[in-house]
């Protein structure tokens, strides 16, 4: 049983993979089975980000009101597994949203308060990326 650990997780950056290669009907079905297997096998750690890359692929799709709620959701879920830099993740994706919708106010006020809860590791990748969000987004 122990061989599928960890298989949702990978199975989503595969889907990833396939749409930044602009594969995306495969990406969507891949995503769709991670997530199916996440839930069948109680992986809920890794959902945050499965939902967030699904929303992803959704975007790319030109289905942004259908991402917007599983950015939200994946949100949610990692405030409540205390995934911080899930959080993290998935707010930057939904403040850009925000913002191409120049909700820019919005996506501020979602964005700071979860920057915020970082006291270090401002070099990494996500941290970098809302940081030029919120300067972005203060202009």
């Amino acid at each position: 049983m122990n061989h599928r650990v960890k298989l949702p997780f990978y199975l989503g950056t595969l889907a990833g993979a396939l749409a930044n290669l602009g594969q995306l009907a495969e990406a969507d079905s891949v995503i769709r089975g991670a997530l199916d297997d996440a839930g069948a096998q109680n992986e809920q750690w890794c959902i945050p980000e499965l939902l967030r890359i699904q929303a992803s692929i959704l975007t790319t799709q030109g289905q942004v009101a259908a991402a917007e709620p599983l950015l939200v959701e994946s949100m949610a879920l990692a405030q409540k597994i205390g995934a911080l830099s899930w959080r993290l993740r998935a707010a930057n994706d939904l403040a850009r949203l925000w913002s191409a919708q120049s909700r820019a106010p919005n996506a501020r006020e979602l964005l700071l308060p979860i920057f915020d809860q970082f006291s270090e590791g401002f070099a990494t990748r996500d941290l970098v990326v809302a940081a030029d969000l919120l300067a972005s987004l203060h202009r």
